[in-house]
């Protein structure tokens, strides 16, 4: 299954070891770069990104891939390493069925 932006603050349902990606928005030349703060019983196996823009500075995806092991909460930070405050956030809900 694979998440995007819209999905913010959402509940997903899936099987239990049933790959979720979150597609996110970055742009790493900023500095900002989205991190995962909680997932719970949900697993954290990839994190990749893509550049999707050709022109020099442009951003792209970054994609993360998660397992769920049990229902738990996905929450990501789009913020510097060495700021406290970030600039965006993502949160996904994650329920077993």
């Amino acid at each position: 299954m694979i998440v995007t932006p819209a999905q913010n603050g959402s509940t997903i349902q899936v099987k239990p070891g049933e790959p979720i990606e979150v597609h996110l928005p970055e742009n790493p030349t900023t500095g900002h770069k989205w991190t995962p703060t909680e997932t719970g019983p949900v697993a954290l196996v990839g994190d990749d990104y893509e550049k999707t823009s050709s022109t020099i500075g442009g951003g792209g995806v970054r994609k993360f891939k998660f397992v769920a092991h049990g229902d738990g909460i996905v929450k990501l930070i789009h913020k510097r390493p060495w700021e406290d405050q970030g600039v965006g956030d993502f949160t996904l809900n994650v329920e077993i069925t």
